[in-house]
Formats: C-alpha cells, sequence, structure tokens
C-alpha cells in the first residue's frame, strides 16, 4: 500500500507541476511578488515608524512672544498641567533660548553665531549626540554644569574651521570700548542641529546670557575672574610652556593638572598665580606673551554655574508629543491652547505630523492588501488547477474507487502534492527575494543624515504569515475540492455522469 501511495503520488505530482514545472514557477512567481512586497512595505514602515519617533519630527515649537496671546505665565501654566499632558498627548516640556555671541575668526576678524540652550535631559539631546550624527564627542557625559558648546558643521565652516576638528572656539566679549578673548570648549562636534543653529550652548555656558541676576554675561573685567590664569595647551607642549611661565617677572606659582573639559583628551591645564594688586592687567599682557610663543595655548575662565540663578523668559517653549498621540491629538492641542492663552502653533507642521501617521496606516493596510490578494489569488488557481486536472483523470479516479483504493489516500496524496508545491514555491521565492534583498541594501539603502537604513527586509513576521495562511486555504481548498469530486460514485466518474 506504501509503495502504491509513493508511486500516485510521484506521478500525480509531476502532472500537477505541468511541463517544464510550469505551475511550481508561476507559485514561485506570485510568492515572490508578494515577499518582495512585503519587504519593501516593512523596511519602509520601519524607517517611517523611526523617523516618527524621532523627538526632532514630534516637537512642536511654540513662539513665545505672541502678540495676541495672554502672556508667557499663561502658556507656562497650561504646559504645566499634569490634567493637559494627559488629556493632549505630550509628555515633555523644554525652555529654549536664543542667544548669539562672537566668535574669532582672525586676530583682526570675528564673526556672530546664533544658538540655542539644551537641557541634558532633553529628549533631542539622543538624536543630536548619536553615533550616526556625532563627528566628535567627548568621553565623558555632558552635564548641564558643564561649561561649553555643541557645534555643527555649518557652524564652523562660517569660521573657516570645518574640517579642522577644533577642540576651542575662540569668544569675543566687548565690555566699555574693549576687547576681551577667551577659549570656550567645544563638548561635541556635530553634523547638524534644531532650529537651524549654529550652536547649542550648556546651561552653565548659557547662563552668563540669559541670567536676570547672579552672573556677569561674560564680563571679565570683574576681579573674581582674574584671581588667576587658566591656560590650557597641549600635553606635548605643558612642560615647555610650564618652564617659560615660570621665567617670568611677578609669577609666583605654575600648577599642571589634567583636563578633560573638551572633546580632545590631549590637553593639560595650567594655573599661574600672581601676588601683583592689578592681576587683570597683568594676566591679560603674560597670556599675550605666552600665546606670541604657542599660538596653540587657549586661556578659559572659570565661570561659575549656579542651577538655581533666575533667568530669563525662553524665545520657545517645545513640545515633544507621543508618537501615538501625532494624527489625533497634536490638533486638539492646538485647539485647547489657542482657546485657553491665545497661543497659536505652526498648523503646518501638525498637517505634516498627521499626514505621516496615515502614511503609515496606509503603509501598514497596503501590506494586509498583498498578503490577502495572494492569499486569494493562490487558493484561486489551486482551484482551477485541480478542477482541470481532475476533468482528466476523473475516470482513472472512479476506476482506483472500483477496485478499493480509500478516499482517505486519495486526498492524503493530494493534500501532499499541494502542500509540497505551496512549501517548495515559498522557499524558492524567499531564497531569491534573500538574495535580491542583500544586493539592493548593499548597493542601494535609504541614506539620510542619520545613516543607512534597508530597503528591503525579507525576514519578517508578514512573510512568515504569509506561508501559514497560504498553506492554510490552499489544504482547505484542496480538501474541498478533492471532497467534491470523490462524493460522485466510480460509475458516475468512469462514464461522466458527475458533469452537471
Amino acid at each position: 500500500m506504501k509503495d502504491a501511495f509513493l508511486l500516485f503520488f510521484r506521478r500525480e505530482n509531476k502532472q500537477l507541476q505541468g511541463r517544464n514545472l510550469l505551475c511550481l514557477w508561476v507559485t514561485v512567481g506570485v510568492f515572490l511578488v508578494a515577499i518582495l512586497s512585503a519587504g519593501f512595505s516593512v523596511a519602509s514602515m520601519d524607517y517611517l515608524q523611526e523617523k516618527m519617533s524621532d523627538p526632532f519630527v514630534t516637537c512642536i515649537d511654540i513662539p513665545v512672544s505672541q502678540s495676541w496671546s495672554k502672556g508667557y505665565e499663561e502658556l507656562e501654566e497650561f504646559l504645566a498641567k499634569p490634567s493637559n499632558q494627559l488629556q493632549l498627548g505630550y509628555q515633555s516640556v523644554e525652555k529654549v533660548n536664543l542667544i548669539s555671541d562672537y566668535f574669532q575668526v582672525s586676530p583682526e576678524k570675528s564673526l556672530q553665531l546664533d544658538g540655542r540652550t539644551l537641557y541634558m535631559n532633553s529628549p533631542l539631546k539622543g538624536p543630536i549626540l548619536s553615533n550616526n550624527n556625532v563627528i566628535q564627542q567627548r568621553i565623558e557625559p555632558i552635564k548641564d554644569s558643564d561649561f561649553g558648546l555643541i557645534i555643527c558643521e555649518e557652524g564652523l565652516d562660517k569660521l573657516d574651521l570645518k574640517g579642522d576638528d577644533p577642540a576651542f572656539l575662540r569668544q569675543v566679549v566687548y565690555i566699555d570700548d574693549s576687547i576681551y578673548t577667551f577659549s570656550v570648549p567645544i563638548l561635541a562636534i556635530v553634523k547638524r542641529l534644531p532650529n537651524m543653529c549654529d550652536f547649542i550652548a550648556t546651561y552653565a555656558y548659557a547662563q552668563q546670557d540669559i541670567a536676570k541676576e547672579g552672573a556677569h554675561h561674560f564680563d571679565l573685567s570683574k576681579d573674581q575672574y582674574n584671581k588667576e590664569l587658566r591656560l590650557v595647551a597641549l600635553d606635548s607642549q605643558q612642560e615647555d610652556i610650564k618652564k617659560f611661565i615660570a621665567k617670568q617677572e611677578y609669577v609666583t606659582s605654575v600648577a599642571t593638572q589634567p583636563y578633560f573639559g573638551a572633546w580632545s583628551n590631549e590637553y593639560s591645564m595650567l594655573i599661574v598665580k600672581s601676588d601683583l594688586d592689578n592681576r587683570k592687567d597683568y594676566f591679560n599682557e603674560l597670556f599675550k606673551l605666552i600665546q606670541k610663543k604657542y599660538p596653540e595655548v587657549e586661556r578659559i575662565i572659570d565661570f561659575q554655574y549656579d542651577p538655581d540663578v533666575s533667568t530669563q523668559a525662553p524665545q520657545i517653549v517645545s513640545c515633544y508629543f507621543k508618537q501615538d498621540s501625532l494624527e489625533y491629538k497634536i490638533e486638539q492641542f492646538g485647539t485647547i491652547l489657542k482657546q485657553e492663552t491665545k497661543y497659536m502653533i505652526d498648523m503646518s507642521k501638525v498637517e505634516n505630523l498627521k499626514n505621516i501617521a496615515r502614511v503609515q496606516q496606509m503603509g501598514n493596510t497596503l501590506s494586509f492588501c498583498i498578503l490577502l490578494i495572494v492569499v486569494v489569488f493562490i487558493s484561486v488557481f489551486i482551484y482551477f488547477l485541480l478542477n482541470t486536472h481532475f476533468q482528466k483523470i476523473q475516470r482513472n479516479l472512479g476506476t482506483f474507487k472500483a477496485f478499493g483504493v480509500s478516499e482517505s489516500m486519495i486526498r492524503k496524496v493530494y493534500l501532499l502534492i499541494i502542500s509540497n508545491l505551496i512549501v517548495s514555491a515559498y522557499a524558492i521565492a524567499m531564497a531569491v527575494s534573500w538574495v535580491i534583498s542583500k544586493i539592493v541594501n548593499t548597493f542601494m539603502p535609504i541614506t539620510d543624515d542619520n545613516g543607512q537604513y534597508a530597503r528591503f527586509d525579507c525576514i519578517v513576521w508578514q512573510n512568515g504569515a504569509l506561508l501559514l495562511v497560504t498553506l492554510a486555504f490552499a489544504i482547505l481548498t484542496t480538501i474541498l475540492v478533492v471532497k467534491r469530486l470523490l462524493s460522485y460514485t466510480p460509475g458516475d466518474l468512469i462514464y461522466n455522469r458527475n458533469q452537471d
């Protein structure tokens, strides 16, 4: 019986696959299109999902200065309400101050750069300091109390420093018709920054610009900033510079210590002290003398950070929304914000965010439709394939039944044939799809400022579901067709009396 089963299976399997395995290749083609379509759709949706979760995308900026608003206090109170956060879907709020300062391009020229503040617990910190965006970064984590800047390539380009990766910028300060310079550590160099700004200032730095009181706005004429001269030099020059300073008149001591304030760790700090009364002028002259011999030496100032200092009102308030709130709550947020505070948000940004959410939904729907179409197509294909085949061999089947071949055996043969056809076609299509995806993802990936992303991703659960659902419907179709055929008597099949 087993030999008869295997013989029947081999011959019927060959017949159903068609001449030159035509039916197999048709099924492979259908699976190939479906797998590649699902792979492209899933990869695109994953890319879109990452973009939608990016704080750059989910952030809504509210300008504080709006003529018809009720004022910043009303806005601050509205955004601070936990009930509003829960109802309107925003998860955090950040106050942003916009600042501008002058930096040295050459000894004779300075240029104004525009920046913004950023708390180090901001959702923007992650994408700004991501591996794809960072060019250089300090090893130690950046904190609000660190005095320094995060600068982008565009900002360095304005200073003619792009590609140089400097560890310091020399800031220019105008005080009482006098020009002072000091060096600001660069904590990180990145490719891009939000709000089209050139740099991001830590709050220890920004405090000098935005504090109402308690800071001196980089006023280097204050005695507290001239108690000692702080210099930063390359480790390779440290000893030579130290000896040179020690020889200068009125220098009482020169101490050295490691310096890790900038992104580069190749620097040491020299602390120079003097017992003169007028140390400000003396240190200025001494620094010019040192810099003349060692141009790479930087002068830094110990600006103290006070987290409790009162600051000016921000120019922008940024609201970061949850991704699942983009489509349904962001418009409601704009409406209620306007009703209660008279503040308005940029509705074009709202529409863009809603459109992104809709595109994601459409992509998911498209994946489901592709799966459904393939299942229906293969089920219909198998139905007509079996019907056509049975019309040719129904007399043989009638003879088999007359000689006692069980319906169960015949049903198992065709179930095995169809299952083998589906699994074989799917395996071939998946292998071809995998090769295609590897080639495409290697030579034609999706590329943006954050890096490269796969254009196809065939190893996804959707394609696994495609096999299981297609196999289930193919088996069901086979059972129904075979059952209908075998419901006739052997005589009806032999003498063709089963035709309606």
